[in-house]
């Protein structure tokens, strides 16, 4: 059974929800005022009940927008992970500007970071609880006027970082794999050594954009059935407040 949701071809898997075992309900607020004057700004309200993850192999793009809540220094990006023991792929992460407004798909090309940072396994496997901080103080960013995005980037490794395909065991067969290619050939990985992405359900509005490798572009996650049951990816910033 899997216990994630795939991004495949543009959609979202998974070999069957019911299978799927929630995690603990706990509170976040969606600005918490930390000592010191720094305040998280997550995508979430105050309620948030944690719910699934998704596998975050070679090809998927999720992306989190968080508004303007607060003004100061962005100082770091928190991603929240499922704790497991991570052995496959690497995270490319980038901080987006976004725009002021509405907003109709991801602005790749508003980078607020002079380069993309990457993350190993070795980093996701030892993240305290599986939470991944990236310390982004040396940019010295103040918190764009629109907010900003959080782009998460699933890569292979350095030799093989391309999707290619991915094999489902049929009942009784095996495991999954995910199968990443490069210059030098292809890799096969299973499915479960890959880090997994924490999802919530919130009171708040939709903040998580998908992209996969179908070529269809970035889609804005919305409820297909209760509107208000919003899921968004616990991705957050701390900002130095003002």
């Amino acid at each position: 059974m899997l216990a994630a949701l795939l991004l495949f071809s543009g959609s979202l898997l998974t070999s069957n929800p019911d299978s799927i075992k929630p995690i603990a309900p706990q509170t976040l607020a969606g600005v918490t005022i930390r000592p010191g004057q720094e305040v998280t700004v997550t995508p979430f309200g105050e309620k948030v009940k944690p719910l699934r993850t998704y596998y975050l192999i070679a090809g998927t793009n999720i992306a989190v927008q968080l508004p303007a809540s607060t003004r100061g220094t962005l100082r770091r990006i928190q991603i929240q992970l499922k704790p497991t023991d991570v052995r496959a792929g690497r995270l490319r992460v980038q901080l987006l500007a976004a725009p002021e407004g509405i907003v109709s798909t991801v602005p790749e090309e508003a980078q607020l970071l002079p380069a993309p940072i990457y993350v190993t396994p070795q980093q996701m496997k030892e993240a305290p609880k599986g939470l991944l901080t990236l310390d982004v103080t040396e940019y010295n960013i103040p918190m764009p006027n629109g907010g900003v995005f959080v782009l998460v980037e699933g890569l292979g490794s350095l030799t093989a970082p391309n999707y290619v395909a991915m094999t489902m065991p049929t009942k009784g067969s095996g495991a999954a794999t995910v199968v990443t290619g490069g210059d030098n050939g292809y890799e096969t990985t299973r499915l479960t050594e890959w880090a997994e992405l924490e999802l919530a359900t919130s009171n708040t509005e939709p903040r998580t954009w998908i992209k996969g490798t179908d070529g269809r572009g970035w889609t804005l996650r919305k409820p297909r059935e209760d509107p208000k049951k919003v899921i968004n990816s616990r991705v957050s910033v701390v900002v130095a407040k003002e």
